[in-house]
């Protein structure tokens, strides 16, 4: 978690920095190609802690709660996945990750009345402006 959010902070200032400048857009695009990889890395580690969090033995809550981090964690690489596909120019697959980010939510609290934890609720958030992002660049 803490590699991810420094990379975020890294991608974000970086990145928004470098659209700007249009003899850099070669080095900007190659940037988010390494933090994809970055990326794709991260959400292979969260995804195997989601998967050992389910199938632990530990008691009901502390499972409940290990398995509401990871989930978390896979959420925010895959909005982060879409990210950088949708800044280089991959709407597909941009596409693919937003909505992959939203079926764990949904599968994880259909049905249950204890809600969503407030950082699922902003990650839900996030992932419905990545998608209409992407519809708007599609109307233009």
């Amino acid at each position: 978690m803490a590699s991810r959010e420094a990379a975020d902070t890294w991608l974000i200032g970086l990145s928004g920095d470098l659209q700007f400048h249009p003899g850099l857009q070669g080095l900007r695009q190659s940037m988010i190609a390494q933090a994809r990889g970055h990326y794709d890395e991260l959400l292979d580690s969260a995804e195997r802690q989601l998967e050992e969090a389910s199938a632990g033995e530990e008691s009901l809550a502390r499972e409940q709660q290990d398995r509401t981090r990871a989930m978390a964690e896979v959420v925010a690489c895959r909005l982060r996945l879409g990210d950088l596909l949708r800044l280089g120019g991959d709407m597909t697959l941009a596409t693919a990750h937003y909505q992959a980010a939203l079926d764990v939510v949904e599968k994880a609290f259909v049905g249950k009345d204890d809600g969503l934890m407030p950082e699922l609720k902003l990650q839900v958030a996030n992932a419905i402006i990545g998608l209409s992002l992407i519809e708007l660049d599609r109307e233009e």
